[in-house]
């Protein structure tokens, strides 16, 4: 017989992170709720010896020459394949991984605490958890948030690299880069080439960009990071919130727009404006509709001063 679940008092932030996250998913506030609740109480099977990978089907390439699409010759789904990058996706026909292969081995993209409570039951369980090198530092930096006092860090990714890394699995080609900071200061993106997708994790969002500076966010990096990834050979680009992919010119102009917001905060700083006035002195509505809260986060603002102040 069903339960009725209720939580009091929620922080006003948290309300609207589930808010927008729920709109992102396109489902009501009770729907997201039921969504993560039954992701949190799925069983994570223990990795086995043939569930995980094979050492000399991972290579890091450090550095790398100019990437060259693969050519798909054996019709297999992509997906069937890769990792859970991917696990929630609908792009195209591709299938999503079965339970076996999700658990197999993870990838973390970026720094962000709801994205990484799942890192610590892969390790756990044996699973090769793939980030940037610079996780580890910013994840030693992590406090408690007030509406979650007893909060610990999340686990580290237990595979790093620098800047480029390559997986190669099953006849495919999957290749992971870092290219500055972004979003975060480890952010990756992952480029699938035999299908022209690249997935750009929060360094794209259909709703509007999160500028995460204490866990190491440049918006002059984000732009750079964007423009190397335009450089890739893809048709189609999966961002971190949004329901569908979304093409190079809708990549390219939410890059502009990064670039605009940037240009706009260092005119104001150059005019005078103080800190506390920056935002509102800068006009943002023909960018993105900013929530009231956008820069109420810890270090957002004095980020961004710090930031439009070089």
């Amino acid at each position: 017989m069903p339960v009725s679940l209720s939580i009091k008092a929620v922080p006003d932030a948290l309300v609207e992170k589930l808010r927008r996250r729920a709109t992102g998913n396109h489902r009501s506030l009770q729907r997201e709720l039921m969504a993560i609740v039954e992701a949190a109480v799925q069983p994570v099977p223990r990795a086995t010896a043939s569930m995980r990978l094979p050492s000399a089907a991972m290579r890091v390439a450090e550095p790398e020459p100019a990437w060259q699409p693969v050519v798909n010759t054996d019709g297999d789904g992509l997906l069937q394949e890769l990792d859970t990058i991917v696990s929630g996706s609908r792009f195209g026909g591709a299938p999503l991984l079965t339970r076996e292969q999700a658990h197999d081995r993870a990838l973390a993209r970026e720094i962000d605490f709801d994205s990484r409570q799942a890192d610590a039951r892969f390790v756990a369980a044996g699973v090769k958890v793939i980030g940037h090198k610079g996780m580890a530092g910013e994840l030693a930096k992590f406090v408690a948030p007030p509406s979650n006092p007893t909060a610990t860090a999340p686990a580290a990714p237990n595979v790093t690299y620098d800047t480029r890394y390559t997986i190669k699995l099953g006849g495919k080609t999957v290749r992971l880069a870092h290219n500055g900071p972004a979003h975060t200061g480890a952010d990756t993106i992952v480029y699938f080439p035999d299908f022209k997708v690249v997935a750009l994790g929060d360094e794209l969002n259909a709703i509007n960009p999160n500028f995460d500076y204490l866990g190491g966010a440049s918006i002059g990096g984000w732009v750079h990071s964007l423009d190397e990834t335009l450089k890739l050979d893809w048709d189609a680009a999966v961002p971190g919130h949004g329901a569908n992919p979304m093409t190079r010119a809708e990549v390219t102009a939410f890059k502009d727009k990064l670039a605009v917001l940037l240009a706009r905060a260092k005119a104001q700083v150059n005019a005078g404006t103080a800190k506390d006035q920056l935002v509102a002195a800068m006009k943002l509505d023909d960018l993105w509709a900013f929530p009231a809260n956008s820069w109420a986060g810890p270090g957002r603002l004095d980020g961004l001063y710090a930031e439009a102040s070089k």
